[in-house]
């Protein structure tokens, strides 16, 4: 797959309407992995020959990767972008075997890939600290600018994604609550366009349990209704469609947060597949597209709440939603664990069949990537 046969499908519909019955939405996704290599070391395994195997098994279309800042600026003013680099060359040499080439997402941001998200240098400190002030400061400014200068001609780059679940609640543990500003993250989404006006920006977020608690979200309601019921409600869907080029939603069902004892895997991965259906046709309404940057494909922390069997679900659940791209989250697990390795592969064979729930319509129009 080429560059322009990838930009068809991260696509904006021709003048969308909401008053037709179903916006245009694409039948098959595109299938890739996001990849941290902190997660890959952790299991023991070298980044680099990690990614590279996950490419050789997988074949991705895309490849969303970190660029951590605590790891590109461990010394004040330093800022070195050799490890990314090295990442990116594992990508080239894949593509330059011939088969279906990969793309790939940087993400750049203080919230970066891996909870809890926050990935900022030792010696910004931790007394007083405030998210606000340090995506403020001169030194993270240096480190946005520096990266996307450096990868924006990148011919592997799709997207950038700017911070990770950035408006979502997930204080670090034993810290302060680190969600990034409303508007210091629209902010952030312009100084990164004004830098590289060529490429999308993709952001993220999680949403809750089932599509009935992401209405009520919705609704002048959730506040009082919240309240009375002590109902949780979470996740920034709507905003994230209103301040990015591409909504990323990170679909998880088996973590802590989720009470299995009342409602099993999957059932709730139906009421997953209900939402992403929703918000497909919500970002479709809009001109924009659906990805679901964080599809969870094995356990969560190593608990084993979540099995191959429902990674095999959710496969066969989500690839008819709408949702124009699914990365693969967890994929690290697989090469320490050979079931999960063979059951992944058919996992991705059954997300690239497609389904047949979404409504046939004339060809999008393609952003020019």
């Amino acid at each position: 797959m080429g560059l322009l046969a990838l930009g068809a499908t991260i696509m904006v519909a021709a003048e969308p309407t909401m008053g037709t019955a179903q916006p245009w939405l694409p039948a098959t996704p595109l299938v890739g992995f996001s990849f941290s290599p902190e997660t890959a070391a952790a299991y023991g395994e070298d980044p680099e020959e990690a990614l590279a195997t996950l490419l050789a098994d997988l074949h991705p279309a895309i490849v969303r990767l970190p660029v951590y800042w605590e790891q590109v600026e461990p010394t004040p003013g330093v800022i070195d972008l050799s490890s990314v680099d090295q990442l990116l060359s594992v990508v080239t040499a894949y593509d330059a075997t011939g088969v279906v080439p990969a793309r790939v997402v940087l993400v750049i941001g203080a919230r970066n890939l891996g909870f809890p998200e926050l990935h900022v240098p030792s010696w910004v400190g931790t007394s007083g600290w405030s998210m606000a002030e340090t995506l403020r400061s001169q030194s993270y400014l240096d480190y946005l600018e520096t990266t996307v200068s450096h990868y924006r001609d990148d011919p592997l780059l799709v997207a950038w994604q700017v911070e990770n679940e950035p408006l979502d609640d997930v204080p670090p543990p034993g810290g302060p609550a680190d969600n990034v500003p409303f508007g210091l993250l629209r902010w952030e989404i312009q100084l990164v366009h004004s830098l590289d006006p060529r490429h999308p920006i993709l952001v993220t977020s999680y949403d809750n349990a089932a599509l009935s608690l992401d209405r009520l979200q919705e609704s002048p309601l959730a506040g009082p209704i919240s309240w009375l019921s002590g109902i949780h409600l979470v996740g920034h869907m709507r905003q994230v469609l209103e301040l990015g080029d591409i909504a990323g939603l990170d679909a998880y069902v088996a973590t802590p947060n989720t009470p299995l004892e009342r409602v099993d895997v999957a059932e709730r991965t139906v009421w997953k597949e209900q939402e992403l259906r929703y918000w497909a046709e919500q970002a479709a309404a809009q001109g924009k597209s659906l990805w679901v940057t964080e599809m969870q494909a094995a356990p969560w922390q190593g608990q084993p709440s979540f099995q191959p069997q429902d990674l095999l679900l959710s496969a066969a659940a989500y690839r008819g939603t709408g949702v124009a791209v699914i990365l693969l989250w967890g994929v690290e697990y697989w090469l320490v664990d050979p079931t999960w390795l063979q059951e992944g592969m058919v996992a991705v064979g059954l997300l690239r069949q497609g389904g047949s729930g979404v409504c046939p319509a004339p060809p999008p129009t393609s952003v020019e990537l």
